[in-house]
């Protein structure tokens, strides 16, 4: 396993911390309070997206996918994508070896999953490994879930329009999306924190992610806030905070026609 870096936070192992996992280290522990305390709803909208991966496997899975690309996937732990489709097939990547070396260890010699270190703009690279492991299965299901808004509309394009021409018609992605005021001077603070881990924060309008995802087809019940998919009441991610001005996170699941 490579040296890890705990002279400056992470902004994976911050996202395991709001999660309650143990992958963190004291620096990375004290950027997430930081960050708390500039909007207190935080840990709620991770664990928003944590859930939402639940509930959009769990619906792919009733769909009948047996092949599942997971972009960005971090640590495979509780509630992962191969627990609750225990028999398909699924690739998980990261870009960060610390990452990978741990999840390897988690999942051990499970012959149906695969970890690919690879960075989510290299889409090829990981289109490539899909191939090799899916052979010719060209009908997946892909999530996409608590990265795009550290993605550009550059890169988000680049991504969706390459798996669009590689999987068959059918295939499926479900994204999570921070929809918000980027110029918020709290939202500011907690780019500038993020852009000192090297990191770029985007929120968006709603019509920006239809823009971005307009080659797709929108399927039920559409662009909806994470509590919405969950059956959660609307203020629970806010918790009376008033980052409801902010941002509020939210979710889709798209088809290629």
């Amino acid at each position: 396993m490579q040296p890890v870096d705990t002279s400056k936070p992470n902004s994976g192992r911050i996202y395991d911390y709001l999660l309650g996992g143990n992958h963190n280290f004291e620096v990375d522990r004290r950027a997430a309070q930081h960050l708390q305390q500039l909007m207190p709803s935080l840990r709620n909208a991770m664990r928003l997206n944590r859930w939402f991966l639940h509930e959009a496997v769990h619906q792919l899975a009733q769909r009948g996918f047996n092949c599942y690309l997971d972009l960005a996937s971090g640590l495979p732990t509780q509630g992962y994508i191969h627990e609750i489709a225990p028999a398909a097939k699924v690739i998980y990547s990261d870009s960060d070896p610390v990452t990978v070396a741990y999840a390897h260890d988690i999942l051990g010699t499970n012959a149906n999953v695969r970890y690919m270190q690879v960075d989510v703009s290299q889409i090829q690279t990981l289109l490539a490994g899909a191939s090799d492991f899916f052979a010719d299965e060209r009908l997946i299901a892909t999530c996409f879930i608590g990265i795009a808004y550290m993605m550009s509309d550059l890169a988000i394009k680049n991504i969706l329009g390459q798996l669009y021409n590689w999987c068959a018609s059918g295939s499926q992605v479900a994204i999570s999306w921070a929809i918000g005021d980027i110029y918020h001077p709290r939202v500011q603070q907690i780019h500038g924190i993020y852009r000192q881990m090297g990191t770029e924060l985007y929120l968006r309008s709603r019509d920006n992610v239809e823009k971005l995802i307009e080659r797709w087809h929108i399927t039920a019940p559409g662009l909806q806030p994470l509590s919405q998919w969950l059956d959660l009441d609307p203020a629970w991610q806010v918790a009376g905070s008033g980052d409801e001005e902010m941002m509020n996170m939210y979710g889709i699941i798209i088809e290629k026609p």
